[in-house]
């Protein structure tokens, strides 16, 4: 009887001490079996491109290209807090060699529609596009305050805008032709951080047709691989991963 009652102590407080772990990492533990997964990519088919101009500053109107990225969660658990670091940009030499932009600004960028650095929740099985950045008509570049003189562009080169959460007065946001990678942070309260790179390619000729402007003007896609190679022309075959955003009636 002594054993027995020795026994059914024991297995009382093994008990009673599994139930207060249980009850103080509780969350710990759920956090092992239901937590948010956020996953990156960018392509070219609708709802991700399509067509509307940005408001200028003297209330006309100036056509452009957007690039957004769609931020989905593949796990079992909302995303709380979502955001998206551009963390550094770095540009291809003429020796294909990768150079540290040190100009440019890490900044969150902005989700689309909203502006605001975080997206509140993001559902399972859901996504929300982030803003990239933006491709201005160069002719009409100077009205909507996106001119850096520091890149001495004419009025036929194109340039791109990064949608960082705050646009710096010198204009480092602001990029002209090149072969860009930029490395970003996708993030959550709940989530761990996923680390990805876009690949950019901005050729510089700017075309009034969406469809070979974004064929022929701009080209963008998540690596695999930091090895992985940037897209060399955006009208190269295979570029199924493409996803670029054109509005079409855009307000300040």
């Amino acid at each position: 009887m002594d054993c027995l009652r020795i026994v059914t102590d024991l297995i009382t407080a093994i008990g009673t001490l599994v139930l207060a772990a249980v009850a103080v990492f509780q969350e710990s533990i759920r956090s092992c079996f239901y937590h948010p997964t956020l996953q990156i990519s960018i392509g070219t088919r609708v709802p991700d491109c399509f067509a509307v101009p940005i408001r200028a500053l003297d209330g006309t109107f100036a056509n452009s290209v957007y690039l957004r990225l769609w931020i989905e969660n593949t796990g079992n658990a909302t995303a709380e807090n979502a955001e998206v670091y551009a963390e550094r940009l770095r540009v291809r030499r003429v020796d294909n060699e990768w150079e540290l932009v040190g100009t440019f600004p890490p900044m969150n960028l902005k989700w689309a529609y909203f502006g605001n650095m975080y997206f509140p929740r993001i559902a399972p099985r859901m996504g929300k596009h982030c803003d990239l950045g933006h491709i201005t008509d160069p002719a009409r570049r100077a009205v909507v305050d996106e001119d850096a003189p520091r890149l001495a562009l004419t009025d036929q080169q194109t340039s791109l805008a990064f949608d960082l959460i705050a646009s710096p007065n010198d204009r480092s946001h602001i990029v002209g032709p090149g072969e860009y990678r930029l490395d970003i942070v996708v993030a959550a309260g709940n989530a761990r951080p996923v680390r990805r790179t876009i690949a950019i390619s901005l050729r510089g000729p700017w075309y009034d047709d969406e469809a070979r402007m974004l064929r022929d003007g701009v080209g963008v896609s998540v690596l695999k691989k930091e090895t992985d190679k940037a897209p060399e022309s955006p009208s190269a075959e295979g570029q199924k991963s493409q996803k670029c955003f054109v509005r079409a009636s855009r307000t300040d």
